[in-house]
């Protein structure tokens, strides 16, 4: 597991326990942009190297 896929494995799980913490609108869009955010990194988490030319 490289270090892209290791934070958005941290940012899922602090979207999925500020989902259920706290209790508010506002804080609901943030937690599922970060549970999106964490889902995307653990899917397509890896860093592209461009050759130099």
């Amino acid at each position: 597991m490289n270090k892209m896929r290791r934070i958005g494995l941290v940012v899922l799980i602090i979207g999925i326990i500020s989902q259920f913490a706290l209790e508010e609108a506002t804080y609901d869009f943030w937690s599922g942009a970060l549970i999106g955010g964490g889902i995307a990194l653990l899917f397509f988490g890896k860093m592209v190297k461009l050759p130099h030319k």
